[in-house]
C-alpha cells in the first residue's frame, strides 16, 4: 500500500511525541511539515532539531538544521532571526571537519544587508567572505564575493572598484568554464558601462553577453542583450546596427511570446526611424507598441508611446529610449 506524504507527516508526529530527544525525528517532522505547506510548524521543528543537535553536540545534524534555517527565515521575511542564526553559525568553534563554510553564511549575510541595508555593513561581510574563501582555496566562493562586492561597491558609488571586481569575477568564471555566469557578467559589466556612458565598453560587453547566450541557447537572455545592445548603439549614433539588433529582438520575443518584449522592440524601432526621419515607419511602429500595451494595460507605456506619437506629429525628434 502506497503511503502520502500525510500518512508519513503522521508518523514523523508519532516518532517526535515517543522520542523527542531525536534529532532526526524533528528533522523529519520538519520536512514533512515543508512539504505539506506548512511552514511555520515545520520552522519551529527545525528550531527544536537545532537546539537538541546543540546541546548532543551532533554537528552535522546540527548543520542540516540550520541551513533548512536560514531558508525558512528568509522566505517569512523573519529578519532578526535569519541574522542571529548566521551569526550564531560563524560563532560556533568545530565545524570547519563537518563540511561548514563560513564564506556561504558571510556571502548570504552580505545579501541580506545589500538588499535591505545599509550597504556599508553588506560591503563589510562580503570582504571577510572573499578573504574567508580565499584562505580556504575556494575559487567559486571566490568569484561570488567579487561579482557581489562590484554590487554594494555599485551602489556606494565607489565605480573603479566595482568594476575592477566585476572583471576579477569574470576572470574566474572564464577560468572555471562558467558559461552561464560569463553571459550574465558580460550583461552586467554591459549596464555598468551603460551608467558611466562608456558606450564603447558597453556594446562590446553587451556583444559578447549575446554571443555566449547563443551558444547556451538562451533565448530570453539573448533578446533582452539585444535590445539593450541596440538601445547602446543608437546613443553611439550606430543606426543601422540598432536597427539591426532591435529587429532581430523583436523576432525572438515573438517566437517566445512575449508581447511586452515585442511592443519595446517596436517603440524602439519606431524612436529609430523617427530619428532617421522615416515618419511613416516610425507611425507604424509606435501604433502596433501602443495596442500592444493598450492590451497588457501598462499605464506608464501607454503614456510613453502617446507623447511620443505626438512628438512624431509635430515632427519633433524624441530623445529617450526604453531602458
Amino acid at each position: 500500500m502506497t503511503r502520502t506524504v500525510a500518512d508519513c507527516l503522521k508518523s514523523a508526529q508519532l516518532a517526535v511525541k515517543q522520542a523527542p530527544e531525536h534529532v532526526e525525528n524533528w528533522l523529519s517532522l520538519g520536512q514533512f511539515q515543508q512539504l505539506m505547506e506548512q511552514t511555520g510548524p515545520a520552522t519551529r521543528s527545525f528550531e527544536q532539531a537545532w537546539a537538541a543537535a546543540a546541546d548532543q553536540q551532533r554537528w552535522a545534524l546540527y548543520l542540516t538544521a540550520a541551513e533548512q534555517l536560514l531558508e525558512l527565515y528568509q522566505r517569512q521575511g523573519r529578519r532578526q532571526e535569519f541574522v542571529m542564526a548566521c551569526l550564531r553559525l560563524l560563532k560556533q568553534p568545530g565545524l570547519d571537519s563537518y563540511g561548514f563554510c563560513a564564506e556561504t553564511v558571510l556571502l548570504k549575510l552580505g545579501q541580506f544587508y545589500l538588499t535591505r541595508g545599509p550597504h556599508g555593513v553588506a560591503l563589510h561581510y562580503f570582504k571577510q567572505a572573499l578573504a574567508q574563501a580565499e584562505q580556504q582555496l575556494d575559487t567559486v566562493s571566490c568569484g561570488e564575493a567579487h561579482f557581489l562586492l562590484g554590487q554594494v561597491l555599485r551602489k556606494l558609488e565607489q565605480l573603479d572598484q566595482a568594476e575592477e571586481h566585476f572583471r576579477l569575477a569574470l576572470k574566474i568564471a572564464s577560468e572555471l568554464k562558467q558559461a552561464a555566469r560569463m553571459a550574465n557578467l558580460y550583461s552586467v559589466l554591459a549596464r555598468f558601462y551603460q551608467q558611466r556612458e562608456q558606450w564603447k565598453d558597453a556594446e562590446t560587453m553587451q556583444a559578447k553577453s549575446i554571443e555566449v547566450g547563443k551558444l547556451l541557447k538562451q533565448q530570453a537572455g539573448v533578446a533582452s542583450g539585444l535590445s539593450n545592445l541596440g538601445i547602446v548603439q543608437m546613443k553611439q549614433e550606430h543606426l543601422m546596427q540598432a536597427r539591426q539588433s532591435f529587429t532581430e529582438a523583436l523576432e525572438l520575443y515573438r517566437s517566445l511570446e512575449n508581447p511586452a518584449g515585442e511592443a519595446d522592440q517596436l517603440t524602439n524601432l519606431g524612436i529609430l526611424a523617427t530619428l532617421e526621419n522615416q515618419l511613416e515607419d516610425a507611425e507604424r511602429h509606435l501604433q502596433q507598441a501602443w495596442q500592444h500595451y493598450q492590451t497588457l494595460a501598462l499605464p506608464p507605456r501607454i503614456e510613453q508611446v502617446t507623447q511620443l506619437l505626438v512628438n512624431l506629429a509635430q515632427l519633433q525628434k524624441p530623445h529617450a529610449t526604453l531602458q
